[in-house]
């Protein structure tokens, strides 16, 4: 497993740990949905940051949960510290940078009714996504950055994750995109990748 995707991991620990301890002491049922903050490992100011950093861009649709897991990485006082992650293909509908393929896995801290990231929820089935990605296994990716690599496109129009969750997520300037021609906002990261060679 890559080193950011490690610190990731760690980072979200960390944090589910002090939840865990909070849920633990006011006696709020364990079973619920716990909704996490995180902090994420890498910072990007833009999109050509994104466009240099990615090992795959994609523009695709969630097909389906392949796999959820839960991982004991730790034992506290309150009990043992679990991390749920998710598994979802991504049928691709156009590379932009990468190898070429029709479907991918995508890695999601998180799992339905277990445990959620506050500013990257769970892919849900048939959203469609521009997607900037590090491969950390052969054909298994997760998004740069969580909610900073990660374009939500509706009706044809690109939206980055501050305007989907503008009450949960807080993105550079330079990663602001708002109702943008889907076809202009990869035709701007065809330019940056151009631009980077």
């Amino acid at each position: 497993m890559k080193k950011k995707f490690t610190i990731a991991i760690l980072t979200a620990i960390m944090v589910l740990s002090a939840i865990s301890c909070t849920t633990a002491n006011d006696g709020i049922n364990q079973n619920q949905n716990i909704v996490a903050n995180l902090s994420w490992a890498s910072h990007y100011q833009d999109i050509c940051e994104l466009c240099t950093e990615a090992d795959l861009i994609a523009v695709g649709e969630i097909d389906r949960v392949i796999n959820e897991t839960s991982d004991k990485v730790a034992e506290a006082e309150w009990g043992p510290v679990i991390i749920y992650t998710t598994d979802f293909a991504f049928w691709i509908e156009q590379i932009l940078k990468g190898k070429e393929a029709k479907e991918i896995i995508l890695h999601q801290t998180g799992a339905a009714g277990k445990e959620e990231i506050s500013d990257d929820p769970l892919f849900k089935l048939g959203e469609k996504y521009i997607l900037f990605l590090h491969e950390y296994e052969a054909g298994k990716y997760f998004v740069l950055g969580g909610p900073q690599g990660r374009f939500k496109i509706i009706d044809d129009k690109v939206f980055s994750m501050n305007r989907v969750l503008p009450d949960k997520v807080v993105l550079d300037p330079g990663l602001d995109v708002n109702r943008m021609d889907k076809e202009s906002f990869i035709n701007s990261v065809v330019a940056n990748l151009k631009n980077n060679h």
